[in-house]
């Protein structure tokens, strides 16, 4: 007895301790947050683990209706939840490997399948059937001949983990290596074991560490992933802040001052909208978060200012803003509508056309659109102007790296050119 609640208050603590865990998984900062959910998912699976099976234990030989049926479901959703930890650490697993990699080996992913394809079977006939296991009169639970199957899941993946481990050897530090094989080996150690040795209590643990020891691994490649990600935005705002501090275009912007001089009000205006556009500029440079639509739209509206006063009525911009309630990065709308004017309508004879700017919601989505009937060229074929495509590759990098935004590039020659980004919608 003393044994029983022992265990008891061991799967208590742990389930605690996942909650804690999960909580702390939702609020840090270093989990990348495309997987915020599985991981959470992972460690709270394993939690109900813990409090379910405590549950049986505290309702055993309890013979009222109440404790028979406590010990059933609680059995039952156990065997649920630890299909859902095979699935989740299998999914985070294979994140990991994609991110290091770039593909999933074939074996690997028709091994996962067939192995979750036999452990749905399992659950369906075995735990309705009474095949590996059966509540008696007292309400404890006796196992049959075929109680093996139940540490089907145990071993396969375990088993998994091992191939993984195998095939992608070079892509895992020392200390993961460790971690894979010291789990791998206590998990299947401990599902042979309760084969053979009724009442062992080592797989709950084993499942345990194992969960934890896949929170430390993903958190510590979210780490790296993030302080990649973190230089290449530094880097891209170096050669974003080289490229919007262009030395013709504020020397050009100056001599529009100067020519305006003789209205003292427009040179005022002028004024105005340069030292604005370099304010943003500079700005830029510190910021390491998406900015609003409107302070991206009023950048592009303080360029447009001094293009205007510089090329006059050649270059006509309409604008139809339906959707404000988003963030961008910074110059992710400002860089196309220079390219439009500088490399599309001026480069064209006459060097005069139109600019359009969409802003929408779709679906899934917040679209922009900025298009031209400048010049246009081959999208297939790299262009000898190095600095336009310097551009797009820094909003596009930004784009994905900052909000998971996507960015689509149409062109065709003479007949100009349309870019499209797309933003998700975030809940």
């Amino acid at each position: 007895m003393s044994l029983e609640y022992f265990v008891l208050a061991f799967e208590v603590l742990s389930g605690f301790i996942c909650l804690i865990i999960v909580t702390t998984i939702c609020f840090a900062k270093i989990t990348l947050r495309d997987h915020v959910y599985k991981l959470a998912g992972l460690v709270s699976a394993n939690a109900f683990i813990q409090f379910f099976d405590a549950m049986s234990l505290w309702f055993r030989e309890d013979v009222s209706y109440r404790g028979y049926l406590a010990v059933l479901i609680s059995n039952f959703l156990v065997f649920l939840f630890s299909l859902a930890i095979a699935v989740l650490g299998t999914i985070l697993v294979n994140s990991i490997i994609k991110e290091r990699v770039g593909s999933l080996n074939s074996f690997i992913v028709s091994y996962e399948l067939i192995a979750a394809i036999l452990a749905m079977v399992i659950l369906g006939f075995t735990k309705f059937q009474k095949i590996i296991s059966f509540q008696n009169q007292r309400n404890i639970f006796y196992r049959t001949d075929y109680f093996w199957i139940q540490e089907y899941l145990s071993i396969a993946f375990s088993i998994l983990m091992f191939v993984v481990l195998i095939i992608y050897y070079e892509y895992f530090i020392p200390f993961e290596r460790f971690v894979i094989v010291f789990c791998s080996s206590f998990m299947l150690f401990s599902a042979i074991l309760q084969i053979f040795v009724d009442g062992d209590t080592l797989t709950n643990i084993a499942t345990t560490l194992y969960v934890l020891f896949i929170v430390i691994i993903y958190q510590t490649n979210s780490a790296k992933i993030l302080y990649i990600r973190e230089k290449q935005l530094n880097e891209e705002k170096i050669i974003l802040f080289n490229r919007q501090i262009h030395p013709h275009f504020i020397f050009n912007s100056i001599l529009v001052i100067e020519e305006l001089c003789h209205d003292n009000r427009e040179a005022v205006e002028t004024i105005r909208h340069f030292a604005g556009f370099l304010r943003k500029t500079v700005e830029s440079m510190n910021e390491s978060d998406c900015i609003s639509i409107k302070e991206e739209l009023e950048l592009v509206d303080n360029y447009l200012y001094l293009e205007k006063k510089r090329f006059g009525d050649t270059i006509k911009v309409s604008k139809n803003i339906l959707d404000m309630d988003f963030k961008v990065p910074s110059f992710s709308i400002q860089v196309f509508v220079e390219n439009a004017i500088q490399h599309g309508i001026r480069a064209k004879y006459p060097p005069k056309g139109n600019v359009t700017i969409n802003i929408y919601k779709g679906d899934k989505e917040h679209i922009i659109e900025v298009k031209d009937d400048g010049i246009g060229f081959d999208p297939y074929i790299l262009s000898s102007d190095k600095e336009v495509h310097t551009g797009i590759e820094n909003v596009e990098r930004r784009l994905k790296l900052m909000c998971n935004g996507s960015l689509e590039v149409e062109s065709a020659i003479s007949k100009g050119t349309r870019i499209t980004v797309k933003i998700p919608i975030t809940p």
